[in-house]
């Protein structure tokens, strides 16, 4: 993880706060990326789903096996090594941006419509029994779910922020609900979060404007808590703001949203520290951490997890040794309903979010 220096700050009253800034003639040193600047409790934990389980072999079997069954082999003069693979998807979801990663050559729109359709039937066919729970997410969640239980035995359910009682919701965002709600039911961990809501990834995140991550946020996840914490809070329902919400993510894009609206941002790197990937977004994002054990260091370290007791990580997690641990399984795929057509996203909805049809229609959401 990055180390992080500071002077003068204040240490968190709770911890679900924020630590509090340094005062206005101090300084401050980092050399991760930038450090919250106020204190705001944090009323959601926002899990993407590729945090939670680990389909690095789902990726690199499907990927491989969908280039070579509709790309001639003499395009693929070189070996797909595994972790080319998955660095590829780490930039983008995207199967044409993934050949391109791959430095293969230009798709036709047929060859790229023939990927995406392959890509999906290959994932139901053999890549689905290859996905498993990551390396200590059910531990964190387990410990979270916790914590906030027992912050809530204590707390006199008052308070002035959003949500009335200040409940702390644990969600997961997806891609594909369905999906989402099919693995962690199967991997034995859906009754540890509150909610799947979707989400909308941008094919080019640096071109995704504020305005359209404002409208994702206010279609998804403003209306979601808003209405959970309606039927328990006594007085009205303060809208949830994005400063008062940590987002979780392995894959960079999944990220662009939440830092264009303010959101605190903890990318959990799976590919080399060196990579230029990496250093760019250690300077984008609120931390740049290696495990999701580091993100309940980092949000709630003063309180020993339910799982280890004597250390406040809470979850055991051995340091990546090499390139090939560091580059972990970050996928979720389209559903059944999918299959027909590969490129449509609404699959981890009950409906499409206005304005997104048509759009991305050759190929399918990957991660």
């Amino acid at each position: 993880m990055s180390e992080t220096t500071t002077t003068g700050r204040k240490r968190a009253r709770s911890s679900l706060e924020v630590e509090e800034p340094p005062a206005a003639d101090q300084t401050q040193t980092q050399t991760a990326s930038s450090i919250p600047t106020s204190s705001v409790r944090i009323y959601a934990l926002l899990l993407h789903f590729n945090t939670l389980i680990s389909s690095r072999d789902a990726v690199a079997h499907v990927t491989r096996k969908t280039l070579f069954t509709v790309l001639p082999a003499t395009d693929i003069r070189q070996p797909l090594l595994e972790e080319h693979i998955i660095l590829a998807f780490a930039r983008s979801p995207f199967i044409a941006e993934i050949v391109r990663e791959l430095s293969l050559r230009d798709l036709t729109v047929e060859e790229q419509a023939r990927l995406a359709e392959c890509y999906v039937r290959i994932y139901y066919e053999e890549g689905t029994a290859m996905v498993r729970l990551a390396t200590g997410a059910e531990q964190f969640l387990r410990d979270v779910a916790a914590l906030r239980q027992r912050q809530e035995d204590r707390d006199d359910g008052g308070g002035d922020g959003a949500g009335g009682g200040g409940k702390m919701a644990i969600v997961v965002l997806a891609n594909n609900t369905v999906v989402a709600e099919d693995m962690l039911s199967r991997l034995g961990v859906r009754d540890l979060v509150d909610a799947i809501l979707p989400t909308r990834n941008p094919q080019n995140p640096s071109s995704f404007t504020s305005a359209e991550s404002t409208l994702v946020w206010e279609q998804t996840v403003v209306p979601w808590f808003a209405e959970s914490r309606a039927a328990s809070a006594s007085a009205d329902v303060k809208p949830l703001l994005p400063e008062q919400a940590v987002v979780v993510s392995n894959a960079i894009y999944d990220l662009s949203i939440a830092k264009a609206i303010g959101c605190k941002t903890y990318w959990i790197r799976k590919v080399s520290p060196n990579a230029s990937l990496a250093v760019r977004a250690a300077a984008e994002f609120t931390s740049v951490v290696e495990s999701i054990g580091e993100v309940w260091t980092e949000l709630f370290a003063e309180h020993p997890a339910e799982g280890n007791k004597e250390q406040p990580v809470g979850i055991a997690e051995h340091p990546i040794e090499d390139l090939k641990e560091q580059l972990g399984g970050v996928a979720e795929h389209p559903t059944e309903e999918n299959k027909e057509q590969p490129g449509v996203n609404e699959d981890e909805e009950e409906g499409k979010m206005e304005g997104t049809e048509g759009e991305n229609e050759q190929e399918p959401w990957i991660l």
